[in-house]
């Protein structure tokens, strides 16, 4: 059996699987070819397992200070902004505030984490466009687990 990783040229598509249906060339055809044109190729879309490997490879790169575990009221989110071989761009940035007492402090090793970590090169490259600028939560309720 054949897998054909197709999104544009459906017509094409079918045919070469054998599949061309008897109105290949008329309207419908056309319009549905028009209207899938514009998805991503699945291979350039980043995947549940790549995400996965990402928070994993933050979350033991993070040394969660004592006093923030198991403690959510500190999370902090960083803007990670990649090259295409995975090394920062630029460094790492926090975007949101807290005037909990140990947000400075929670915020600080998030940093420390995604620059001990990087680069990130099991990223796959043909989804960059997804990747390149991403936001994570580091949460140490979350991310401890």
């Amino acid at each position: 059996m054949r897998t054909l990783a197709c999104v544009a040229g459906l017509t094409a598509c079918l045919a070469a699987a054998g599949l061309a249906p008897a109105f290949a060339d008329d309207e419908l055809s056309r319009k549905t070819e028009d209207r899938l044109a514009h998805l991503p190729h699945p291979a350039s879309r980043l995947g549940i397992d790549d995400i996965q490997k990402l928070r994993t490879r933050l979350a033991v790169c993070w040394d969660v200070p004592a006093e923030l575990r198991n403690r959510s009221e500190a999370t902090v989110t960083i803007r990670i902004s990649l090259n295409v071989d995975g090394s920062l761009a630029v460094p790492p940035v926090v975007t949101n505030h807290s005037q909990h007492p140990l947000f400075a402090k929670a915020a600080e090793s998030a940093i420390r984490a995604v620059r001990k970590c990087a680069p990130f090169t099991f990223l796959p490259t043909a989804a960059y466009d997804q990747w390149k600028i991403i936001e994570v939560n580091f949460d140490p309720h979350e991310m401890m687990r």
